[in-house]
């Protein structure tokens, strides 16, 4: 049996989508009346369901546990999916997270699975607000603030704010205080698998904007030697880098969109997620080859796409599942190719 299409396919029931966001076998679309539908996996509640079965096509539209019952969420303004939760924006008044959350990665104060939308908190009775945009891994999750500051929270060991006392596994379940990620101020964020990453301003007056990054992160993904168990504590800046447009990561590559509106990726390279011809490991940003004149960048966990002024979108890297969109299914290709629509 197949699984995957080699070329994309029309998501049936779904016809006024303004967004979409794609985590880790499910998928969730931002409409056009500002309400969110998901679909796929549901072992987490991360469709915004009770969890359990998956859901092959769009559903019921998210919807927020009150105390009066299940209120349908509206007014979404941004929405974005990691491996197993997503989360949304309500403009700048308020951000809400659904699915997994052992460690906290919803920012509701508890560890609570919750398949039904929860507010990110900073603290009791407190919400967390002026989000500008969000950014998700696999037990974490991190937020843009107006003003550049940014706060992540969930697992401690990939949330940037330095090691543990007690050297194990802990949770933040609030985005306080204690959530702020010491980089100078940021203007965009990206996820990786178990780590994170952000554009800022370059702390050196120099101009332009650096890649910081924080998590796990081994093969040269960070532009530095990883620490002997691979886990970044605290951020470190990508060196070499001061062109910075927006950041992504994957499993262990990151990849940045330049000033110049070309895509640089360094890291793991064996299935050719770094999109420069071959299928090595590099800890020095190499250029995609073939990319000019991108927009937008998306990086999954080993593979990658981007999308052009023309309105052309290629991609690179692992193909098992087709992800490529190249019109066959499997091999790894280290040189990006238009998605055959």
């Amino acid at each position: 049996m197949t699984f995957g299409s080699a070329q994309p396919t029309r998501v049936l029931g779904l016809t006024d989508a303004e967004e979409i966001a794609v985590g880790g076998r499910f998928s969730c679309a931002r409409k056009s009346a500002g309400t969110v539908v998901c679909w796929g996996n549901n072992e987490f509640g991360q469709l915004g369901i009770p969890r359990g079965n998956a859901q092959l096509v769009p559903g019921t539209a998210l919807r927020e546990a009150t105390d009066a019952g299940y209120i349908e969420l509206s007014g979404i303004t941004q929405i974005t999916a990691g491996p197993l939760h997503a989360c949304a924006l309500q403009g700048s008044t308020g951000m809400y997270c659904w699915g997994n959350n052992s460690l906290g990665a919803l920012g509701s104060g508890d560890v609570a699975v919750r398949p039904r939308a929860a507010q990110v908190r900073v603290g009791p009775g407190e919400l967390l607000t002026n989000v500008v945009s969000a950014a998700l891994s696999d037990n974490n999750t991190c937020a843009l603030l107006g003003g550049g500051a940014v706060r992540c929270w969930g697992d401690e060991r990939f949330a940037g704010h330095g090691p543990n006392a007690d050297g194990g596994l802990s949770g933040l379940p609030y985005a306080n205080e204690d959530a702020v990620v010491d980089i100078p101020p940021a203007q965009g964020l990206g996820g990786a698998e178990l780590g994170n990453c952000a554009a800022a301003i370059d702390g050196a007056g120099g101009g332009g904007s650096q890649a910081w990054c924080w998590g796990y992160a081994v093969d040269g993904a960070y532009g530095v030697t990883a620490p002997p168990d691979g886990v970044f504590y605290s951020p470190v800046v990508h060196p070499n880098l001061t062109s910075v447009v927006a950041v992504a990561g994957g499993w262990r590559h990151v990849c940045v969109l330049s000033n110049a509106a070309t895509v640089l990726c360094a890291g793991l390279g064996h299935a050719g997620q770094l999109g420069n011809g071959g299928l090595m490991s590099s800890t020095g940003m190499v250029e995609v080859n073939g990319l000019y004149d991108v927009e937008e960048l998306s990086v999954s966990f080993n593979s990658a796409c981007a999308l052009s002024s023309n309105g052309e979108v290629k991609c690179w890297g692992h193909n098992h599942w087709g992800q490529l969109g190249r019109g066959a299914v499997g091999g790894d290709f280290s040189l990006a190719e238009p998605v055959q629509f």
